[in-house]
């Protein structure tokens, strides 16, 4: 059974929703270790079986669409906020997914986590800035599948956040 947390849930309905531009330039990749833990069963998530199932099939693809993603696009690479605010991600970064071959890839859902949580949390819409610091933002692409392994396709961009 698949399982998951609101945020994810958050995650999975709105990438459906992003749209996809062109890149002016590819960004690096960058791998890490960051993990994210799933939690909250989809059934308890939503009492419709109807919107159940939309969820389900949602997962399923952003699950298949991570096993093609090799290169992860966010615009700006770089954010500013101060001890305190917070910033809606998916209103203000572009986030794009792309293949071996350069073309978008459909369904990809964004996986977001900060590296120092002491320092900015992603809340499954908004990233929350603790204290002053500068911490990686990771993207990589959503997958709950363990059979359907996403590819290592990560990037990175700062988060500096002052007092």
């Amino acid at each position: 059974m698949h399982k998951l947390n609101c945020e994810t849930l958050a995650m999975v309905l709105l990438a459906g929703c992003h749209s996809s531009s062109p890149p002016a330039h590819p960004a690096p990749s960058v791998r890490d270790s960051v993990t994210y833990f799933i939690g909250v069963p989809i059934s308890e998530t939503l009492g419709n079986p109807v919107a159940a199932a939309g969820v389900r099939e949602a997962i399923n693809q952003s699950n298949r669409a991570a096993t093609q993603v090799d290169t992860i696009i966010v615009r700006p690479d770089t954010l500013r906020l101060r001890a305190g605010q917070w910033l809606n991600v998916w209103t203000s970064l572009s986030i794009d997914a792309r293949d071996g071959r350069g073309d978008p890839v459909a369904h990809f859902a964004p996986q977001i986590d900060t590296g120092d949580h002491a320092i900015a949390e992603f809340t499954g819409f908004d990233l929350v800035a603790h204290r002053s610091g500068v911490t990686g933002v990771v993207l990589r692409a959503f997958s709950s599948d363990p059979a359907l392994a996403a590819k290592p396709a990560h990037t990175i961009i700062w988060l500096i956040v002052e007092p």
